[in-house]
């Protein structure tokens, strides 16, 4: 099995540190009222699919996550999805996945309501009744990963100004979900069997 994540610092793409150690850290956090708007953001299951998605037909492994997103504020706004993954093995990639990938994960989730990540994009609508649900997708650099993490950004207002550690220069931080998940040594089994329904930690941050 290898190594579970270590506090590594990411400074210079703007990321945090893990998040074990950012609880203990000086690193910037959110204000514990709210006084921004925010999304409410529910995460279905995190799985991983196969597909003949090749140059040639060959099989390709996916990352594919679910969510639901609901404006509860006071006034229409626009969403902008952004999700971004790191593992334990240092890999940092944002969602995007070739079409063909994409129109067969949704074809394997076979639910209407479900919208591909370019698709959900646009304006939310306040109340429950106009929640949308959505689909994110990563190729699979490496199934033997003991841990990964799911960067949710866009669904809040806050922010705050930092510093650059590297370069000097103010540098703006926003308010992001970070959702845990952890998958210990090959995961192909273990998603195959349906995925994870939950992360094993959620904790709001800034980067």
């Amino acid at each position: 099995m290898r190594a579970r994540f270590t506090p590594v610092a990411l400074a210079c793409l703007g990321l945090v540190v893990m998040l074990g150690s950012l609880r203990a850290s000086g690193y910037p956090v959110p204000s514990p009222v709210v006084d921004r708007w925010e999304f409410d953001f529910q995460p279905g299951y995190l799985r991983l699919a196969t597909l003949p998605t090749g140059p040639n037909g060959e099989m390709e492994a996916y990352w594919y996550f679910t969510f639901t997103v609901t404006n509860n504020g006071s006034m229409d706004r626009e969403y902008a999805p952004s999700f971004v993954m790191y593992d334990s093995e240092g890999e940092l990639r944002a969602s995007g996945a070739p079409p063909k990938a994409t129109k067969a994960i949704l074809e394997l989730l076979d639910n209407p309501l479900i919208e591909d990540e370019i698709s959900i994009g646009g304006t939310l609508r306040v109340g429950k009744a106009n929640a949308r649900s959505g689909v994110v997708i990563w190729p699979v650099e490496s199934a033997a990963v003991d841990q990964v993490i799911i960067f949710v950004g866009n669904i809040s207002g806050e922010t705050a100004v930092e510093t650059d550690p590297l370069t000097g220069e103010k540098v703006v931080l926003r308010k992001t979900l970070a959702l845990t998940y952890d998958t210990p040594g090959d995961v192909l089994p273990l998603l195959r069997q349906g995925g994870l329904p939950e992360p094993s930690d959620s904790l709001w941050i800034m980067r």
